[in-house]
């Protein structure tokens, strides 16, 4: 009988190799996700689980005590009876003092190449009906297409290379440095993949923002926090470069000297965001959209300076009603 959690969820789960950030990684039991996307974290005897699957985010940290309802539940999705480990809780040392808190560390990343063969959108041949197409959908998104550094590349990839034709390259830079892209998928002569987006390989996200320099920017007006890169770019904004934000995320909008405010979209990914900026005492807004149907839409229609006046008059006064207004405009 194992008698350390760590023993008992090697033994019980499939985990691949440490990670750089302490994760044994595996395939979300309680989301069933096809690709490995989880982790189990260990410290001393008490370990974490986090799902970074965007619709799924289960996680959990336990340091000793009563197990959490998350805690069964992971453990039920692996069809692991609790008679398999319940006698662990016992044998993890009791303390009256709280545990030290994990500390977060930002770590300076280094400038990354874009895919092969990318050439600058404002490059490309417009006579080429996959730049049009890119065009056109971008122009789904935002005013101008060519205020951004998009790119684009035709090149076949090489090896083991992920494969961004097809696919807007958006660039995520702090300063000049290239430090993360996405592509989005454009072409709608071929079925759109289950993955709208692809990110860059080998590249920790968890600590990125897109839009990274508006942290320092000097200015009296509140930082914009919005989910998807197009909105912020519309407003001047950061985005968290997916539905959630990780603790390295919240650690670098903290150190940001300006106001932060929330505009979130209504989904439930959106009440998530709701809640975390509740955490944090950050201000959330919820505008009356009017006839748009969300944010980007509301700068085509109305502008930049009436959408930005919608948004000032959307701010929630309270954190109850800020939380009531999430459980009624969040969902899907």
């Amino acid at each position: 009988m194992d008698d350390d959690f760590f023993s008992f969820i090697s033994r019980s789960f499939r985990l691949g190799k440490k990670t750089p950030r302490g994760f044994y990684p595996l395939k979300c039991p309680v989301c069933h996700d096809k690709k490995v996307r989880a982790g189990f974290k260990f410290e001393g005897a008490g370990f974490g689980y986090n799902c970074f699957r965007g619709k799924c985010n289960h996680k959990f940290r336990w340091n000793g005590g009563p197990a959490s309802e998350k805690m069964y539940q992971l453990f039920e999705s692996a069809n692991i009876p609790r008679t398999d480990w319940a006698h662990l809780i016992d044998l993890f040392p009791t303390s009256n003092s709280e545990p030290e808190p994990t500390e977060i560390i930002i770590k300076r990343l280094e400038p990354i190449p874009l895919p092969r063969g990318s050439v600058p959108l404002e490059d490309c041949n417009t006579g080429d009906i996959r730049t049009r197409w890119a065009i056109e959908f971008l122009l789904t998104k935002i005013d101008d297409p060519l205020a951004y550094p998009f790119f684009l590349t035709h090149t076949l990839p090489q090896n083991k290379e992920l494969d961004f034709r097809n696919r807007i390259i958006i660039p995520v830079y702090q300063g000049k440095d290239l430090l993360f892209y996405q592509g989005r998928w454009y072409n709608k002569m071929v079925r759109e993949p289950r993955a709208k987006y692809l990110n860059a390989p080998g590249v920790e996200r968890e600590q990125l923002l897109f839009n990274m320099d508006e942290l320092n920017r000097e200015t009296e007006s509140p930082l914009l926090i919005v989910e998807g890169v197009f909105d912020a770019m519309m407003l001047d904004g950061v985005s968290c470069l997916s539905n959630t934000l990780t603790d390295e995320q919240v650690l670098l909008l903290k150190r940001s000297h300006r106001r932060k405010l929330l505009v979130p979209d209504y989904d439930r990914a959106g009440k998530k965001l709701v809640y975390q900026a509740l955490d944090n005492d950050w201000d959330i807004s919820f505008p009356d959209w009017g006839s748009a149907k969300d944010l980007g839409e509301a700068v085509k229609k109305y502008g930049k300076y009436k959408t930005a006046g919608m948004i000032h008059e959307g701010i929630a006064p309270s954190q109850f009603q800020a939380k009531s207004l999430a459980e009624i405009k969040c969902r899907d």
